[in-house]
């Protein structure tokens, strides 16, 4: 059984969120919760679970716990002042072995792979634009996966998505590779500006047992337990953003803007969202009612049998 390095108080929320990865969760060394700043301890999200971990080979869930893997990576998180700052991303991977086909398996986490292409030659069409191309559909699946390693992004593959490049426009981008399997990338432009936002520094005052606000040399004293921030897109008024998203909610708050930053964010997941159209609800209850017709008949026939 691997030893536990962590425990679930030490749990940070604010650092999970500036990670950004959804499958990781951020920890402190359980005898040391105060981690230096530079350093972040991740676990899988299921590492504090009861729940036994599923074979993925197998389907078992006949499972123990053998070892803990630490890797160490480099990350760049924007920090409070509106700099990057590195910091030491310590990866801790459990894995198990599945008693009933005798395999050894390892927590799954997916770490997305982003290439960036930066230049100061753009041509002037392109200035002040983004273009993002998602080619994650973009791979012929190998034969004989190499471990974790099932895919291959094929010559094809390659060539499909530096057409989308290259052809610097909206679209998507479809091909067929050697095999018949279909490789896919889409391809969006974006504006700087559509990227960027202000955070505003939302605060609210200190009020008295009869909840009004405190004043101290004629200003309202900020309570520090109940500061907030708001992101309000570059192309928009900070002041009338506040207005209609702040003020009817809290109409003695104000914005610190000595605190004012102006900061980026490409929401790559969110810019490729494709809404799919749920199944109709007449069309489950019909498939509910011949999956238990099905059932009916087949018990029938069993009971039949039996009381022969």
């Amino acid at each position: 059984m691997g030893r536990r390095l962590f425990q679930e108080v030490y749990a940070s929320q604010d650092r999970t969120d500036a990670l950004g990865l959804p499958d990781l969760m951020v920890v402190s060394e359980a005898d040391d919760p105060e981690t230096a700043d530079s350093i972040y301890h991740a676990v899988h999200k299921t590492y504090f679970s009861k729940d036994k971990q599923i074979c993925p080979y197998c389907q078992g869930a006949n499972t123990a716990e053998t070892k803990i893997r630490s890797r160490k990576f480099k990350d760049i998180l924007p920090s409070a002042n509106g700099n990057r700052k590195v910091i030491d991303l310590v990866f801790h991977q459990r894995y198990f072995r599945c008693d009933d086909c005798n395999r050894i398996f390892s927590e799954n986490i997916d770490f997305a792979t982003y290439v960036w292409l930066i230049t100061k030659e753009k041509p002037v069409g392109h200035r002040e634009h983004v273009q993002l191309i998602d080619a994650s559909k973009c791979f012929v699946p190998r034969r004989k996966p190499i471990g974790n390693k099932r895919v291959d992004i094929t010559q094809e593959a390659r060539d499909l998505i530096v057409k989308a490049y290259g052809e610097y426009r909206d679209d998507t981008f479809e091909s067929v590779a050697e095999g018949g399997h279909k490789l896919l990338v889409k391809s969006k432009i974006l504006s700087s500006l559509s990227l960027g936002y202000n955070k505003i520094t939302v605060e609210t005052p200190i009020t008295d047992e009869d909840g009004n606000p405190i004043f101290k040399k004629g200003k309202m004293q900020a309570d520090s337990s109940k500061r907030d921030t708001e992101n309000v897109p570059l192309d928009e008024d900070m002041d009338e953003y506040f207005k209609r998203e702040v003020l009817p909610y809290s109409p003695n708050a104000w914005i610190d803007h000595s605190k004012d930053k102006v900061g980026y964010e490409i929401p790559f997941t969110r810019t490729f969202y494709e809404y799919e159209m749920l199944e109709p609800a007449e069309d489950i209850a019909i498939r509910i009612e011949e999956h238990e017709r099905v059932l009916m008949n087949r018990l029938q026939a069993l009971f039949g049998k039996a009381g022969l």
